[in-house]
């Protein structure tokens, strides 16, 4: 025996031909395990498999609805009449009273909305429940009086149409000759209240409009009044003479002022530099004080002097010597003279001084006169342009509430016109007494019905589909059971052959289509490894009768067809099956060897060529601890060195423990689901317990596979029989 791989793994490469797959197929399909999906053809599949169903439903509901058309034709037919109203665009002048005084927009459809809205509220229906004719008909009888309103309400349908001023008010009763009745009663009633509610919405604002008008007069007198105390006050005639010379004179006082302000300063510069020349002592630096002195006659006779007493000065010590007594004589005329000159530069300097100060002085008390004549000529002007501005606003408010007046006449106007010509809704079309009934039309009701009948069965599908989680298709396998598809087994029902035990189907009909399905099964088996590996092979299911023992003895005598010695052992100690298919079997088998009573050899009888069969024998009470003994494993590998296949048919694995006992002990395992029985979790759970129990899945196996009309199945068997009919043909 060889050692089993992790489950999903590929078994690692052996000896053999050239070109030899691995042994173990992959095991994951694009998708992995995700929830439940339906694609396209899934869908189409389904309706292919519901098609009668659905169509049941589509013929019910037609009958019904055919059948519930003529009764309700038969017994209580309804009969529709409509009278037409056509609403009036409110004039240019009178959409501002509308939205005004009613809420109402003057847009056309809002307005439509609107008038449709109050034609079916109680005080219309009110109306039209006093209107005579309405009162003698036997269909206001039928009910009590307190009801009418209710009924005429239930039976009234109010149509606004879009992009035109038309309201359709339809009415529907039982009574052929009396719904037109009703109908323009209704419209008639409405007519009259929207009339009656205009008239009185028109009282209110023609007395309105008079009273503005009045009071806005009032205000006008009252602006003419003010506009005539302004002139008085303000000598109006030479408003604009005064306005002009006061801004001229303005300007020539704020000239003057920047003159003076700029002589001021520039004095007061030239102060503060002698102020700090002097402080300095370095007055006589100062080029403009230079120039004032130099300007003194006084002082330029001084100069002169003191120059002469120089000069006599140096000619005396020239001549005669520095001790001369002419020398000293003039030094101290010299002396006088420069103090002469010195106190008349102090004395030209003070006046200078003096004169600057005055000057700053003189500057600001004309600054500060020019800042009171500004001032008085501002207040003026600023008076002025007030009085200017308040009579151009009083004749602005007087010209207003003149075009005010005047636009208040003239809605006035208008509204006494209209109040005598102007209705809002006027009935143009009465209801006439209709040609056929309204209700019920076989054009809706049986479209209805087949609609109806559809969605029905449509939405039962569904419905049934969804809680079926059986396995039904080949894709189920590799796609919610991550399981490689060795192959399917169709079901007897959809073949042409009469096939009385499908567990013997290679025997008695070996070209039917489940020969052909047994031996595509033995192709992949064959391919999906070598022969080392896969020579002991368990055949398991998870539930009792999904065709465990079928699989096993069809595939047993498929593989000796292809010249393989097969053993089929009945491994199923709880229900076998074997002895009774094959004939020769004996009471004697499996369980006789395993307890020492016998030679497997010695039990094994001949079915066919190369097919032998090992039965299950008496049955034991210990059937899983003769499954995992000791003796079962010598004589598989006995089994081994004289059959090259060797196929057992094992119990259901969520039944017994058998199949889990055994799994381990062989090469493969293979899983047999029956189509619609097989839940997808009963399914998952077997595989589950296969692979905790060391079991290397080969595959799996879908049995009883039916073939839906229309669908890829049923056009493969057509196709079989097509196919096999000309190979039967002489050439």
């Amino acid at each position: 025996m060889t050692a089993q791989p992790p489950y999903g793994q590929p078994m690692p490469p052996a000896e053999g031909p050239p070109g030899a797959p691995a042994f173990a197929l992959p095991l994951t399909p694009p998708g992995g395990e995700e929830g439940r999906k339906f694609s396209p053809r899934d869908i189409i599949q389904i309706l292919r498999k519901r098609m009668w169903m659905i169509a049941i439903f589509v013929v019910f509901f037609t009958c019904i609805a055919i059948v519930g058309t003529f009764l309700w034709a038969k017994w209580a037919p309804m009969f529709r009449a409509t009278a037409v109203l056509a609403v009036r665009t409110p004039m240019r002048g009178n959409q501002a009273f509308v939205a005004a005084d009613t809420g109402i927009s003057t847009d056309m459809p809002e307005l439509l909305a609107t008038h449709a809205e109050l034609i079916v509220q109680e005080d219309t229906l009110n109306e039209a429940a006093q209107n005579e004719e309405l009162r003698k008909t036997s269909w206001s009888k039928r009910g009590p009086k307190a009801d009418l309103v209710e009924r005429l309400k239930r039976s009234l349908t109010v149509s606004p149409r879009a992009k035109t001023r038309l309201i359709y008010v339809s009415m529907m009763i039982g009574d052929k000759n009396e719904v037109a009745i009703v109908a323009n009663a209704v419209a008639e009633a409405y007519v009259r209240i929207s009339k009656d509610s205009h008239d009185q919405r028109l009282l209110a604002h023609i007395d309105r409009l008079s009273k503005q008008i009045k009071e806005w007069r009032e205000a006008l007198g009252d602006i003419r009044l003010d506009i005539e105390n302004q002139r008085r006050g303000a000598a109006v005639a030479d408003l604009g003479e005064r306005s002009s010379t006061k801004t001229h004179e303005l300007d020539q006082l704020k000239m003057q002022f920047i003159r003076y302000q700029m002589q001021y300063t520039q004095v007061k510069t030239l102060r503060d530099k002698l102020a700090q020349a002097q402080d300095e002592g370095k007055l006589l630096e100062l080029s403009e004080l230079r120039e004032v002195l130099n300007a003194d006659p006084g002082y330029r006779a001084l100069l002169t002097q003191q120059s002469q007493a120089v000069s006599q000065l140096d000619f005396y010590r020239r001549s005669w010597g520095p001790r001369h007594s002419a020398v000293h004589q003039a030094e101290a005329q010299l002396k006088n003279v420069s103090d002469q000159v010195a106190e008349e530069q102090r004395i030209v300097v003070q006046a200078y001084l003096a004169s600057r100060e005055a000057e700053l002085g003189a500057l600001e008390t004309h600054i500060s006169e020019l800042n009171e004549s500004i001032h008085l000529v501002e207040t003026d002007v600023r008076e002025l342009h007030l009085v200017q501005a308040r009579l151009r606003q009083l004749k602005s408010e007087e010209a207003d509430t003149q075009n005010l007046i005047a636009t208040l006449t003239r809605n006035l106007a208008a509204a006494r016109f209209r109040r005598d010509l102007e209705a809002p809704v006027d009935l143009v079309a009465y209801a006439r007494v209709p040609r056929e009934r309204s209700q019920p039309k076989y054009a809706f009701m049986v479209p209805g019905g087949v609609m109806l009948g559809l969605l029905v069965g449509l939405g039962l599908t569904v419905l049934l589909e969804v809680i079926d989680t059986s396995i039904k298709k080949p894709s189920d396998i590799p796609r919610r059971m991550d399981l490689p598809l060795l192959g399917m087994v169709p079901h007897i029902d959809d073949l042409a052959e009469d096939i009385p035990d499908p567990r013997l189907a290679m025997q008695t009909f070996p070209d039917s289509p489940v020969g052909e399905a047994f031996r595509h099964i033995r192709t992949r088996i064959i391919f999906s490894g070598p022969l080392e590996r896969q020579r002991t092979l368990m055949i398991t299911s998870p539930l009792p009768e999904d065709g465990r023992t079928t699989v096993t003895a069809n595939l047993g005598i498929v593989m000796s067809h292809s010249g393989s010695k097969v053993l089929l052992v009945d491994a199923n100690f709880r229900q076998p099956m074997l002895h009774q298919l094959f004939e020769g079997a004996s009471d004697a088998g499996l369980s006789n060897a395993l307890v020492a009573q016998a030679n497997w050899r010695d039990l094994i009888f001949e079915a066919g060529e190369n097919l032998h069969i090992l039965p299950a024998g008496p049955l034991p009470p210990n059937p899983s601890e003769l499954l995992a003994s000791v003796q079962m494993r010598d004589l598989i590998e006995e089994a081994v060195t004289q059959y090259d296949r060797i196929l057992f048919d094992s119990g259901p694995c969520l039944v017994v423990t058998d199949p889990a006992v055994l799994a381990g002990q062989v090469d493969g395992v293979i899983m047999v689901f029956r189509a619609g029985v097989n839940t997808h979790g009963v399914a998952q759970k077997a595989r589950d317990d296969m692979i905790e129990a060391n079991a290397h899945i080969l595959g799996a196996i879908l049995n009883g596979v039916r073939a839906m009309a229309g669908g890829y199945l049923r056009k493969n068997y057509e196709a079989f029989y097509e196919y096999r009919e000309r190979q039967s043909l002489p050439s």
